[in-house]
């Protein structure tokens, strides 16, 4: 019953949105609705041995609907869900059923606070909305298993030269996207998180096509940091998104873009100190290290409204383990509307894994995805 009136309110609010304005407005107060469909077909191949097929399939991958208003332009809400995921009761930290609830305030001069549940300003590839991206799935470091993507706490915004540098402060429950059913943890203590961003240009959003086929050379660098001293472990593989123990975590990204090509580096590393000597593996060390680094090319077509992309990437969940996984991805895009209608295909090749204990490994050797993207404004 309560999926049954979940899906009827999606299907009313698009409706509702399909025949109405999306924008209304009342002096200086404005509340925007807009939403996002997206259907794929993924095929996996399967290794030698394998006969499981049951994600070779059709998927709903997105049905967002968002909200969001400005009051006296000082006040600004977000509200946005995403029901794909709440009817098959997925908390995914790549879509999430619930993504975001948050108040943001601008009166102040020398900053702007926000407050809810929020999406942590920490790494560039979990930024980047993925209809901004050519790729179906985030590279593995940004999809929310190494670190939390979402969390409910308090995010200080400092602009300054012009908007080109921008400064960000937070504290936050540590729990991540769990934080939505589990407050904290028995410890009670909280993550702290900071990140520089610098920009040449000020009007540079998180996307990954160059579709203006920039004049001048576009680049922006960021540096993050994040620490967290919680009593549990929490994750969707290695549980390592949270550590019975300290968690210390830093992140370093460049994106740069010129006349329709565009390229991003990132590379987050993380160090934890387990209270339980088991994530140790019998060693004598104190620690271990986590992390991985990606880098991806795209070039814009304007005559073919296509783009091309390459994405390679290794990660390592634990140092202490022998093994890294490798990856890498193509993907092509055919922009019938801009990022409002995009028909996408990924190709996945899986070159290594890291055999981690009582984490499954990929049983396929390659992946091929083909959807559409459709954004309703």
């Amino acid at each position: 019953m309560k999926k049954t009136l979940i899906l009827c309110a999606f299907v009313f609010l698009l409706i509702l949105n399909t025949h109405a304005q999306f924008i209304i407005q009342k002096n200086e107060n404005e509340l925007d609705f807009s939403g996002l469909i997206t259907t794929l077909y993924n095929y996996n191949h399967l290794l030698p041995g394998v006969d499981n097929h049951s994600k070779d399939a059709l998927n709903l991958r997105d049905a967002q609907f968002t909200v969001e208003g400005s009051y006296k332009k000082k006040y600004e809400f977000k509200l946005q869900l995403d029901f794909a995921n709440l009817m098959a009761n997925r908390n995914d930290p790549e879509t999430p059923g619930f993504m975001d609830a948050y108040m943001l305030y601008k009166g102040l001069k020398f900053m702007d606070i926000k407050l809810g549940y929020q999406k942590l300003p920490f790494s560039r590839g979990s930024l980047v909305s993925f209809a901004y991206s050519p790729f179906f799935h985030r590279a593995e470091i940004a999809r929310g298993n190494f670190f939390s993507q979402r969390d409910i706490g308090l995010t200080l915004n400092k602009k300054m030269i012009g908007d080109r540098l921008r400064l960000y402060a937070g504290v936050y429950s540590g729990m991540g996207e769990q934080s939505l059913y589990t407050p904290n943890d028995k410890s009670g203590k909280l993550e702290y998180l900071g990140r520089v961003e610098f920009t040449n240009d000020p009007k540079l959003k998180y996307r990954e096509i160059d579709m203006s086929h920039a004049e001048k050379f576009i680049f922006s660098l960021g540096l993050g940091a994040r620490y967290a001293e919680k009593a549990q472990y929490t994750g969707n593989d290695y549980m390592i998104k949270t550590i019975n123990g300290k968690k210390q975590t830093v992140g370093f990204d460049v994106f740069a873009m010129y006349k329709g090509l565009s390229v991003t580096f990132e590379t987050d590393q993380i160090k934890m100190t387990p209270n339980t000597p088991e994530r140790l593996m019998n060693t004598s060390t104190t620690f271990f290290m986590a992390g991985g680094w990606l880098t991806q090319v795209n070039y814009y077509f304007i005559k073919l409204n296509s783009s091309v992309s390459y994405r390679y990437e290794v990660s390592n969940m634990n140092d202490l383990i022998q093994g890294l996984t490798k990856m890498y991805s193509l993907g092509y895009d055919y922009y019938l509307k801009k990022y409002d209608s995009v028909i996408k295909v990924n190709y996945t090749r899986l070159l290594s894994q890291e055999t981690v204990p009582n984490v499954d490994t990929r049983n396929y050797d390659w992946q091929m995805q083909i959807g559409w993207q459709f954004i309703f404004n």
